[in-house]
C-alpha cells in the first residue's frame, strides 16, 4: 500500500513538473515575442531618425563644435 501511495505521488509530481515546464515555455515564448516587437519598434524609430538626420547639421558635428564658446 505504501508503494502505491509513493507511485501515485511520483506520478502526480511528474505531471506537475510537465505542466510547469509547459507554462515556463509559454512564458519564454511570450517574452521573446514581446522583445521582438520592441526591437522592431526601436529599429523603426532608428530608421526614421537616420533618414531625418543630416551629419552637417548635427549640433555635435566637427564644424559646429569648433565655433562653440567656452564658458
Amino acid at each position: 500500500m505504501d508503494e502505491q501511495i509513493l507511485d501515485d505521488l511520483l506520478t502526480e509530481m511528474n505531471n506537475e513538473m510537465k505542466s510547469m515546464k509547459l507554462y515556463i515555455h509559454s512564458l519564454k515564448s511570450e517574452m521573446h515575442n514581446r522583445f521582438d516587437t520592441i526591437e522592431e519598434k526601436l529599429e523603426g524609430v532608428g530608421r526614421r531618425f537616420e533618414s531625418h538626420h543630416h551629419p552637417d547639421t548635427s549640433p555635435l558635428s566637427a564644424s559646429s563644435t569648433t565655433h562653440r564658446k567656452n564658458y
